[in-house]
């Protein structure tokens, strides 16, 4: 950024208001009970308890970290900067979230999300509130075929998206509609009517 002149200004500001959004609501939470500030990097070695609230504080991919490690607690997604940041997993603004919290001491009405859950031959298991990619690492292209109920497919790509429900209106929704572009420009056909549609949040299914 530097050797092209651009200014860091515009990340001082985006910092700026992150740490006013986190100050603001720590001071909320305080009141509520004994409070700890983690960074996302922490997340997966931090232990919760059945009792904890969670309120992630920044862009909608933190929140999507953050559901991987909730279990069933509940989580407030706040957007620090609503004229940066879409805000499609980020229900509340700074203020929305502070007056939620002031009225709101016990209870709370969730939204349930379907995550996606996978199993590695080691034993190893993931879970993901978005996207579960099956490739190889540094994305080269392979060959493989898939096997689905009674259905097999020859492919040669670099992988797999497996999306839930939460992730088709992401990475899942680039793609399809990426592909239709593309399809419309090769063949100069009006393929308007075909839609990508988004599921459900908590619909008890996987595409990919």
């Amino acid at each position: 950024m530097r050797e092209s002149g651009e200014s860091y200004d515009f990340y001082r500001e985006e910092e700026r208001k992150l740490d006013q959004a986190v100050a603001i609501i720590k001071d909320v939470v305080s009141e509520l009970g004994p409070t700890l500030v983690i960074e996302r990097a922490l997340l997966p070695s931090t232990p919760f308890t059945d009792s904890d609230l969670l309120v992630a504080i920044g862009q909608d991919g933190l929140v999507a970290n953050v559901l991987r490690y909730a279990g069933e607690l509940p989580i407030l997604g706040v957007n620090p900067d609503p004229e940066t940041y879409e805000g499609t997993l980020l229900n509340f603004s700074v203020q929305d979230a502070v007056d939620y919290l002031a009225t709101n001491r016990e209870g709370h009405a969730c939204e349930a999300v379907t995550l996606a859950e996978g199993h590695f031959s080691c034993g190893a298991v993931i879970r993901a509130a978005n996207d579960i990619f099956v490739g190889k690492g540094d994305h080269s292209s392979a060959l493989y075929k898939i096997f689905h109920a009674s259905k097999e497919e020859q492919h040669s790509s670099s992988g797999i998206i497996i999306s839930t429900p939460m992730g088709s209106t992401g990475w899942q929704r680039s793609v399809v509609e990426g592909s239709l572009r593309t399809l419309q420009s090769i063949t100069g056909k009006n393929l308007g009517e075909i839609q990508h549609k988004a599921v459900p949040r908590d619909a008890d299914r996987l595409r990919f």
